[in-house]
């Protein structure tokens, strides 16, 4: 979901690594993974539990997000960072994409597609903040604390408007 990750790992690390046999490749191999893993979560989660998928992906990611943004230093715990944060932030997409089409069952096509629109500026706000961090001063690993303070963003606005959306069977 967050790109920018796998590639501020390899900023992160580009000097501590020089000429170890640890490519940049591994990074994204483990982001990947844990993405796939959490895609196989998450859609067991989105079909028996609709609303548990979101609050348990977004949960967990706050804290392999203040995991990796405390311990991003050190490489091996770094690596780790970023396959949980795969894992933890893929585990909640099935469950939005299950609650948009079950919404809209005349056209989940187009719910899919602004599904992923929505994840797109999703990608370019977190890009963004997390620039403005680094811009700020704040050292590489504070985009990872930007990335926490908007997943916790928004799983305030999930909590405010949940009692508010209708309610799907099972959630």
């Amino acid at each position: 979901m967050n790109t920018a990750l796998p590639n501020q790992a390899k900023t992160a690390t580009h000097g501590r690594m020089a000429g170890k046999s640890q490519p940049f490749s591994s990074f994204l191999a483990l982001f990947g993974i844990g993405m796939t893993l959490g895609n196989l979560i998450g859609g067991s989660l989105a079909d028996n539990h609709p609303s548990r998928g979101l609050i348990i992906g977004f949960g967990s990611a706050l804290v392999m997000l203040a995991i990796l943004a405390s311990f991003g230093g050190n490489v091996v715990l770094l690596m780790i960072g970023l396959f949980g944060v795969g894992t933890t932030m893929m585990i909640a997409i099935p469950t939005i994409q299950v609650r948009l089409t079950s919404f809209a069952p005349e056209a989940p096509t187009l719910m899919g597609a602004m599904n992923l629109a929505a994840l797109n500026v999703a990608n370019a706000i977190g890009a963004w903040a997390g620039g403005a961090a680094i811009a700020a001063g704040f050292g590489l690993l504070s985009a990872v604390w930007a990335g926490f303070a908007l997943t916790f963003l928004g799983l305030i606005v999930f909590a405010v408007t949940q009692p508010r959306a209708p309610q799907l069977a099972g959630a």
